[in-house]
């Protein structure tokens, strides 16, 4: 009887959880969880409830009692990590990644995640090992493709920026961040044209993209093409009239004529 009663509550929970009702999926699952009877059938909902609902602290106590039992379970580790990560515990969540990664070393969802947190550490050999090994599995993941392509941006190796923008670009050739940091790589090696042909390209897909439109006037002004600047300047001020870099160039423009 209590086997068919429980089978009903995780129907219960699997159906709220599909219709995106995540409280109410989560009292069902909570049910079975508390009852004690196979965690394993519920804990991944429960923590995915959680995490939708960004109930952080929630995921890492739920985690933290799954794990109590000594079990492991890579999505167990990989929520409390992404909790961690989401807290900005860098150092934890890394630890966690790593306990999940032992159990599937080559899941390329706890890799990415890895990656971005050796990212944010500023871990660079490690982040670029984990990189390395990612684009071995998956050469074509544009996720890593463009954080490579930042990376190298901020170490102003523009080159190596280059040639990881235009990779990212081959997988997702209208991806506006990448289209942006390309443009910038460019204005800053020097190829002004180039950075304006990709700018147009990145506009005709987000016209009122204010961060390319500003970049196109900084270009327009290295040209020295002043009435185009102004003209860039101007759509800005439309979309954000109290942009304080777009009004101090206008001003400065207008002071030379």
């Amino acid at each position: 009887m209590f086997f068919i009663f429980k089978e009903f509550l995780l129907f219960l929970g699997e159906l709220f959880f599909l219709l995106s009702f995540y409280k109410q999926s989560l009292y069902f699952y909570k049910k079975v969880y508390e009852g004690g009877s196979n965690k394993d059938e519920c804990i991944e909902h429960i923590l995915s409830c959680y995490t939708s609902l960004c109930d952080l602290d929630s995921v890492i106590s739920y985690c933290d009692d799954y794990l109590e039992s000594g079990d492991e379970n890579f999505n167990v580790y990989f929520f409390k990590a992404q909790a961690l990560s989401y807290k900005g515990i860098y150092d934890e969540a890394l630890k966690y990644y790593d306990l999940a990664l032992n159990i599937f070393p080559e899941n390329l969802t706890g890799l990415v995640s890895k990656s971005d947190v050796l990212f944010k550490m500023k871990e660079d050999d490690l982040f670029l090992e984990c990189c390395d090994k990612i684009l071995n599995l998956d050469s074509r993941n544009f996720h890593i493709l463009y954080n490579k392509t930042c990376f190298y941006f901020n170490k102003k190796k523009w080159d190596l920026a280059l040639e990881f923008a235009n990779d990212s670009l081959e997988v997702e050739d209208d991806n506006p961040d990448a289209l942006l940091v390309k443009s910038k790589i460019l204005f800053n090696m020097g190829l002004l044209d180039e950075s304006i042909e990709t700018l147009d390209l990145l506009l005709a897909i987000c016209p009122n993209s204010v961060e390319a439109l500003m970049v196109k006037s900084f270009v327009l002004l290295d040209k020295e093409d002043y009435p185009e600047a102004e003209e860039c300047l101007d759509k800005v001020l439309k979309l954000d009239p109290d942009n304080e870099d777009a009004l101090e160039i206008k001003e400065g423009l207008q002071k030379r004529q």
